[in-house]
C-alpha cells in the first residue's frame, strides 16, 4: 500500500513539474533542432556570403604566377557549381574546367605586382572570399649568357644571331650599339631569341654592347658582347 502511494505521489510531482516548466522545455527543444542544422558559416575558407551553396576554399596551386598572366591555377573545396566565376582582385581567371570540388582558371595579365583576395562566386550569388589568397610577381629582368653566335656581322647586315639568357618576353628588343636587331623568334621559355642584324655606316665598326630589353622596361645590357668587322664588306 505505501509502494503504491509512492508511486502516485512521484508521478503526481513528475507531471506538476512539466506542466510548470512546460515553455522552458519548448524553448530547449527548438534550441537543439535549430543546434543540429546550423546555420552555416564561412568555414576554412574565407569569408561568405549569399546563400549556402557554396561551402569553402581549402587550397589555390600555385598560389602565384607572375603580372603577365596565363597560369593555370587548381582551386580545390567544396560546392563549386556550373558558372562559377573566379577574380584574383578585380581580374578575372577564366574559368576552363570545374567540378563540385576543384576548378581550374587561367590567370589575366595585370598592371601590378602584390596579394591580392580570391573571390569565387556561384551563379545563385554564393561567394566565398579568401583574403591575400594569390600573388602576383614582376616579371623577372632578363639576362644575357656570354654565348651569342655569332659574335660579330657583316656591315651590309642580313645576319641571323642568336642571344642566350633568360627572362625574355614576347615582344622584347634588341640593340647592338645603337643599332636595332630586328627580333625574328623568342623562345617559349624565354631562354633564347634570334635577330637580323640592320645594315651599318661605315663608322660603325668594332665592339658594341648587347641590350636586350622587354616591354615592361627591364633591361640586360652585355659589354662589347658583339662586333662589326671592318675587315667585311
Amino acid at each position: 500500500m505505501r509502494l503504491n502511494i509512492n508511486i502516485t505521489i512521484n508521478i503526481k510531482t513528475i507531471v506538476s513539474f512539466l506542466i510548470r516548466n512546460i515553455l522552458l522545455i519548448l524553448i530547449l527543444l527548438i534550441i537543439v533542432a535549430c543546434g543540429g542544422s546550423g546555420s552555416g558559416g564561412s568555414g576554412n575558407g574565407g569569408s561568405g556570403s549569399g546563400g549556402n551553396s557554396l561551402h569553402q576554399i581549402s587550397g589555390i596551386d600555385p598560389d602565384r604566377g607572375f603580372i603577365s598572366g596565363g597560369a593555370s591555377i587548381r582551386i580545390t573545396g567544396s560546392g563549386f557549381e556550373p558558372g562559377i566565376v573566379v577574380n584574383f582582385g578585380t581580374s578575372p581567371c577564366t574559368v576552363t574546367s570545374m567540378s563540385t570540388s576543384l576548378v581550374v582558371c587561367t590567370t589575366s595579365a595585370v598592371s601590378n605586382a602584390g596579394s591580392v583576395d580570391v573571390t569565387i562566386k556561384n551563379i545563385d550569388g554564393a561567394q566565398k572570399i579568401l583574403l591575400n589568397g594569390f600573388t602576383f610577381d614582376q616579371l623577372p629582368s632578363p639576362t644575357i649568357n656570354s654565348i651569342i653566335s655569332p659574335n660579330y656581322a657583316l656591315k651590309s647586315g642580313g645576319t641571323s644571331i642568336r642571344i642566350n639568357g633568360t627572362g625574355f618576353q614576347p615582344g622584347v628588343t634588341v640593340l647592338l650599339g645603337t643599332f636595332p636587331c630586328a627580333v625574328t623568334t623568342v623562345a617559349t621559355e624565354g631562354t633564347s631569341l634570334t635577330c637580323t642584324t640592320p645594315v651599318v655606316g661605315s663608322g660603325a665598326v668594332g665592339l658594341v654592347d648587347v641590350t636586350v630589353k622587354n616591354p615592361d622596361s627591364q633591361q640586360a645590357v652585355l659589354a662589347n658582347g658583339f662586333t662589326f668587322n671592318p675587315l667585311l664588306p
